[in-house]
């Protein structure tokens, strides 16, 4: 991952020269979170949660971390998911998944905003993550974490890059730009996400969509 981080100027050409994997890619997934609420606070009346996936595509991928900046350096790496919607982060939760035992006292402590390397343990680099998309990175989230060894997904499989919670107005999560970078074994490519959030435009095509259906139906 220091090599992903250092040489990030030339990695488009190189991500561009090795993106042949059919279906290789990232792949939003809403969770329903209930709008629980639990003693330490938190309540989740008003907000969405979204899983972000790497999807194998047609060929079996060896991860060993993902590259969205850091808040030290912030041009070095361009890469980011944006949002226009307030996030939540739960008062005893962090950058990875939550601690399962403490989920039964704490429910809404499963829709914590975390990352994630799949099911694994991973690290991050000290200071890259903000998870809040306040402050000087207000609407963005940034961070840099990797695993070793690398995470190894078999053709069709997926793996999770992590949970995020965004308020009910939130009009994008993911788009506007949003890439990460990926470091997979022996090299890195860059993706760009799309959005978790449909557009106004998009349920309207949806709707006439239904309709030519019904129409031909009957």
């Amino acid at each position: 991952m220091v090599r992903m981080i250092a040489l990030t100027a030339g990695l488009a050409v190189a991500g561009s020269a090795l993106a042949g994997i059919q279906g290789r890619g990232f792949r939003w997934a809403e969770v329903n979170n209930g709008g629980v609420s639990d003693g330490s606070g938190a309540n989740l009346s008003g907000f969405r949660t979204f899983d972000l996936f790497l999807d194998a595509g047609s060929a079996q991928m060896s991860v060993n971390g993902f590259n969205m900046g850091t808040a030290a350096t912030p041009n070095l790496a361009p890469y980011r998911i944006f949002t226009d919607g307030a996030v939540f982060n739960h008062a005893f939760g962090g950058n990875s998944s939550p601690n399962p035992a403490l989920v039964p006292a704490f429910p809404a402590l499963a829709f914590d905003t975390y990352l994630a390397v799949g099911n694994g343990a991973f690290s991050d680099v000290p200071g890259s993550v903000n998870l809040t998309a306040s402050g000087a990175f207000a609407g963005q989230f940034i961070g840099t974490w990797f695993t070793q060894p690398p995470q190894v997904v078999g053709a069709g499989g997926s793996l999770l890059v992590g949970r995020f919670t965004v308020s009910d107005n939130t009009t994008f999560l993911g788009g506007n730009g949003s890439a990460i970078e990926v470091g997979f074994t022996g090299f890195e490519q860059v993706f760009s996400i799309g959005n978790a959030i449909p557009t106004p435009g998009a349920f309207a095509l949806m709707g006439l969509g239904g309709l030519v259906a019904a129409r031909r139906r009957r």
